[in-house]
């Protein structure tokens, strides 16, 4: 009996009807489990000795903390994506010295990828990764007509 005693679980019937179908009376319901009218106020919780544990603050998005004009990852990805273009489009130099093999085909699948990334982060960028994003694909567009223009149909 003492053990039924320190156990803090209690079983509670919730159900809105006897065991015979019929509708249990208004004062047979705990005011606890009683439903509260959209609006109202819940009722105050029994007092238990459980503490109330404190809402945990959100995470902090990545990279939102940076100073303005700093690079975020997505910059940089970017970055990343126009440097290997212009290396396609024979723009950068090889580590060897040599300028590189132009592969327009290469160059276009950047540029490509360049636009699917703006459609699908359009609304959600700082205005810095936007003018980023923008500025690197009108200037890889450029090229890219130019050095098509250069090789012929």
């Amino acid at each position: 009996m003492e053990e039924q005693d320190k156990n803090p679980v209690r079983i509670l019937d919730r159900r809105h009807f006897t065991r015979e179908g019929d509708r249990r009376k208004e004062e047979e319901i705990p005011p606890e489990e009683k439903p509260v009218a959209i609006g109202q106020p819940a009722p105050a919780p029994a007092s238990s000795s459980a503490p109330v544990p404190e809402p945990k603050p959100e995470p902090e998005k990545p990279g939102r903390n940076r100073e303005p004009g700093q690079p975020s990852v997505f910059t940089e990805l970017v970055l990343s994506l126009s440097t290997s273009c212009y290396m396609s489009l024979g723009q950068i130099p090889e580590p060897s010295g040599g300028l590189s093999e132009v592969n327009l085909e290469a160059a276009a699948s950047y540029i490509d990828i360049l636009e699917m990334l703006a459609r699908k982060t359009r609304g959600n960028l700082d205005p810095y990764e936007k003018d980023v994003l923008d500025k690197i694909l009108y200037e890889l567009k450029l090229v890219y007509v130019q050095v098509r223009q250069k090789i012929g149909p």
